[in-house]
């Protein structure tokens, strides 16, 4: 578990990763910044437990993010071959989180396990939506090709393949991504499986505006780095393209037929118009109940809109960014 939350989040959700049910036993390996007294007082006293193992990294690295520090110490500190890595700012839903995670591990050809993420209620529609949108790309990646990334942080893996691999050697630089490296650089076609059981679901607690602003400009910073991301990027864009045109058409041919009262133009295009926003409506309806991600049927249409708008602006304040605050490397 890599502090990058609150004491009381670090509190409440390594209680609740105590309280998984796993007959076969597991540690808990709590690395937090050194320096940090409430936290360091949350973690004594689940150490009392003999499950929480407490190590701590300085305050302030270099030459590697204080992030990637945290998962490489916790890893090195792990007795287990297969390590289950999250955040402080995540929660199990269920306390079948571990051992759902730890049944895909008995193929000799899997080296991943990538589990589902979202936002909790508290976080707004948006947030919810745009996050089951990008799960829906990187879990339907990882199982159709070689995975990308985690766009969350609920993630079990070998330990080999991170020691053998050297780390994070490559990608040292970025203040963040340190989940989605641990996958994107071993990731080979067929070693990732994906768990989307709901027993598996980890549950991050609502962001800042700050910090949700901080995290997709840092994706932005450090995403050319990661190998396969343009087919990602383009299918990205693909679908933002024929979305945005299929509805500047519907809407132009609509806007024509009325004015050349071309009755049958105006049926057909209003017909097509519906249906989309139907179809649209009515799909994520349903992977929304799926995965329990509680947004509002009726802002379907809007929300969809709204992603390309959120990227651009965040693809802005980028630009105007200074770089070295997203960078460990400072000169």
């Amino acid at each position: 578990v890599v502090s990058n939350g609150t004491p009381g989040q670090m509190d409440a959700h390594i209680a609740a990763i105590l309280a998984q049910d796993y007959p076969a036993g597991f540690e808990v390996i709590a690395v937090a910044a050194k320096g940090d007294s409430a936290t360091e007082d949350v973690l004594k006293r689940h150490a009392l437990s003999g499950k929480v193992y407490t190590t701590f990294v300085p305050g302030r690295s270099l030459f590697m993010s204080r992030s990637k520090l945290a998962v490489t110490i916790g890893v090195k500190a792990a007795h287990n071959e297969w390590v289950l890595v999250t955040d402080s700012r995540y929660a199990p839903v269920s306390d079948k989180w571990l051992a759902t995670m730890a049944s895909n591990c008995t193929d000799d050809a899997t080296d991943y396990v990538l589990g589902y993420t979202n936002y909790t209620s508290e976080a707004t529609a948006f947030e919810r939506f745009e996050r089951l949108r990008e799960q829906a790309y990187v879990l339907r990646r990882a199982l159709r090709s070689t995975a990308l990334c985690t766009k969350g942080a609920n993630l079990m893996f070998r330990k080999s393949r991170f020691i053998d691999g050297d780390g994070y050697r490559g990608n040292l630089q970025y203040l963040q991504g340190e989940y989605d490296f641990l996958l994107n650089k071993h990731a080979e076609r067929g070693n990732t499986t994906v768990e989307s059981r709901p027993d598996a679901w980890l549950m991050e607690d609502a962001p800042s505006k700050t910090t949700w602003r901080n995290e997709h400009m840092s994706f932005i910073n450090y995403r050319n780095s990661l190998n396969g991301i343009v087919s990602y990027r383009l299918l990205h864009s693909l679908d933002t393209f024929f979305m945005h045109f299929n509805y500047l058409l519907s809407i132009a041919a609509t806007t024509l037929a009325a004015l050349t009262e071309n009755w049958i133009l105006l049926a057909t295009s209003l017909s097509a118009l519906l249906f989309t926003i139907v179809l649209r409506t009515v799909t994520l309806h349903r992977v929304s109940k799926r995965y329990c991600a509680e947004i509002p049927t009726w802002a379907t249409i809007f929300l969809e809109l709204r992603c390309f708008w959120s990227s651009a602006l965040c693809q802005l304040r980028y630009i105007k960014a200074d770089k070295n605050e997203l960078t460990s490397h400072k000169l």
